[in-house]
């Protein structure tokens, strides 16, 4: 149904973003120390993008199908 499906949504939504929460810093720090404070960024883009064009590429796949009477 389609409350089942918001709710996956969100689910996966906040999943992501506490993932992200946590993971930004502890992978970010490093890479500042080591490489400058604007590699992060860069790197972070990157990863977006590449997570961007992978959820493109799966939407299709995670549309849910129309059922025909």
């Amino acid at each position: 149904t389609k409350k089942q499906i918001t709710g996956k949504i969100i689910g996966a939504y906040e999943t992501v973003f506490g993932i992200g929460w946590a993971l930004g810093p502890t992978i970010g720090g490093p890479i500042t120390e080591a490489f400058g404070d604007e590699t992060p960024y860069f790197v972070f883009c990157i990863i977006g993008i590449g997570v961007t064009l992978l959820a493109i590429s799966y939407r299709k796949k995670l549309e849910p199908q129309r059922i025909q009477s």
